[in-house]
């Protein structure tokens, strides 16, 4: 842990994501943790390094009617094979204004 280089906190997440890659294939992903710039996922199929991905993840605010849904292309810049799964860490590409500013919201009530 003593040499991680995070550029913001994550956050817990227990939540199921849509995940492309390959143009239209969607894979099962379990969202993992959460940050401003990324987000680590239970993968089935394992999905290797440097793949570029599309995401779709929808997130519920409190004191909102209905829920964001951030969508935004990505890249796998980690993975790796643990006891219970396949788990790859994606870095999201520049999230527009707006869906910066929802999901930096929507950490701030987890935090």
């Amino acid at each position: 842990m003593g040499n991680e280089k995070r550029r913001s906190k994550r956050f817990t997440l227990h939540q199921l994501i849509e995940v492309s890659y390959e143009g239209d294939l969607f894979v099962r992903a379990e969202g993992v943790d959460l940050c401003e710039n990324g987000i680590l996922c239970k993968t089935d199929p394992k999905l290797e390094v440097a793949f570029p991905v599309y995401l779709i993840l929808k997130l519920e605010l409190p004191n909102q009617a209905e829920p964001v849904f951030i969508k935004t292309d990505g890249k796998v810049v980690h993975a790796e094979i643990r006891d219970d799964g396949y788990y790859a860490g994606i870095e999201f590409d520049e999230l527009p204004m707006g869906q910066a500013t929802e999901l930096k919201h929507y950490l701030e009530t987890l935090d």
